[in-house]
């Protein structure tokens, strides 16, 4: 008994002594968190966790944008990527940005920037130029949130998994999660959803929103695949869904929840959905739907004339960070125009700026560029019925930066007289 409580004893210190070398600045309360810079601190964090330090009432911050830049040979080892040791702390990301992160284990359960969190809080966290294809409870910040908090978080990560997908959160039960954004696609089988995967007891999803491709099996839904509520109730409120492509409503099912005032798109070919209002994308648009969101904390703003988000309400807690893809107009059957903005939070010298095209399942791209600003170029001898995908580029002296990724679907070219089934045209 001796020899195990001095071993215990020793890897605490171990561990301890190790997060101490890894991050020097800082001490860990909410004062002064520790302060994350690099790469290498993210994995060690990774690491300590992942060897038993859940750092529980521990607070971290990131100092700047860090690029985990992973590869199949370097694979992102999520932040407490099993249940026995979960992140028990506090991560405030301050709007800087995460990229390069890259999960690709069809084995693997919790999986996303953490997998596993047990009632801390994750906040201010953006994700771009990632993927997180798993197992099970995938998302790309939170691969199951079990207590706790998610507070305005930004994904544009693609996300994959068989079960429990969710562009923000895998799974969740009896936890919050609010004003988060989804514009990365999300592709599983069960339970998938734009925000949330799945959510039970009294759980709360919150002022959000998908713009994103949503695709599943069986329980899909723009904001969240399933959410089962306990005797006191969940509560969905305040989200929309908008994407042209996915045919879902807000939620794929649900039993013993509060959803109110939440939205999805009337496209083509959409049903009525049980949860959620059907409402026009002009509609979406307008300022009365803008008061409708603000019912559930006043988090919403209109789009500014630069649009950052193709007219739709965005919350006033996120941050653009300059490279914005605006949605296609004026698609017809072989032509359409492109649209995008660079901000003014590009601070490097811009060489050129434009679109990057390419067609779905196709690997050549194709780049335009323009002069204007905001950005919009008109591409024609398109492919009818084809769906396109794009995002907004811009080369400055040092890098090239690219904006999130949209994408559009050519009409049904026309029959011409005299062609097609061969029965005469009657007017």
């Amino acid at each position: 008994m001796q020899r195990i409580i001095i071993n215990t004893l020793f890897l605490a210190l171990s561990v301890n002594s190790f997060a101490q070398e890894s991050w020097k600045k800082g001490n860990g309360t909410e004062k002064k968190p520790y302060i994350l810079e690099t790469a290498e601190q993210l994995f060690a964090l990774a690491q300590a966790v992942n060897n038993g330090n859940s750092f529980e009432n521990t607070y971290f911050e990131l100092a700047n944008d860090i690029d985990l830049q992973c590869s199949q040979s370097k694979l992102w080892t999520p932040i407490g990527s099993k249940e026995p040791t979960p992140f028990k702390g506090f991560f405030n990301g301050k709007n800087y940005t995460l990229s390069g992160l890259l999960v690709n284990d069809s084995a693997l359960y919790n999986a996303g920037l953490f997998g596993f969190v047990f009632m801390g809080k994750v906040e201010n966290v953006r994700i771009v130029n990632s993927s997180f294809s798993a197992n099970c409870y995938v998302g790309s910040v939170v691969g199951y949130l079990m207590g706790g908090e998610v507070y305005n978080c930004y994904n544009e990560a693609a996300v994959a998994g068989k079960d429990n997908v969710g562009g923000i959160v895998g799974q969740a039960y009896t936890a919050k999660i609010n004003a988060c954004v989804n514009h990365g696609n999300v592709v599983g089988k069960l339970h998938v959803g734009g925000i949330v995967g799945a959510g039970y007891g009294n759980v709360q999803i919150l002022n959000s929103y998908n713009r994103s491709y949503i695709s599943g099996f069986q329980y899909v839904g723009g904001i969240a695949g399933k959410v089962e509520g306990s005797a006191k109730k969940a509560i969905v409120k305040s989200c929309y869904q908008e994407d042209v492509f996915c045919k879902i409503g807000v939620i794929g099912a649900s039993s013993l929840a509060v959803v109110e005032n939440c939205y999805y798109a009337d496209v083509a070919g959409i049903g009525n959905f049980t949860e959620g209002t059907k409402i026009a994308y002009s509609e979406m648009k307008t300022d009365d739907f803008l008061s409708r969101l603000n019912q559930a904390g006043g988090l919403w703003k209109k789009d500014p004339k630069i649009s950052v988000n193709s007219g739709y309400p965005i919350l006033k807690t996120a941050v653009y960070k300059g490279i914005i893809t605006n949605e296609a107009t004026d698609v017809t059957f072989d032509d359409a125009t492109l649209n995008g903005s660079v901000l003014s939070d590009v601070k490097e010298k811009i060489i050129r700026k434009g679109f990057e095209l390419w067609e779905e399942g196709g690997g050549d791209t194709t780049r335009f560029f323009v002069l204007t600003n905001p950005l919009y170029y008109t591409i024609t001898d398109l492919k009818s019925a084809q769906i396109y995908h794009y995002r907004t580029i811009v080369v400055t002296s040092t890098q090239t930066l690219y904006g999130d990724v949209q994408a559009f679907r050519t009409l049904l070219q026309p029959h011409k007289h005299g062609e097609g089934c061969g029965h005469p045209h009657h007017h």
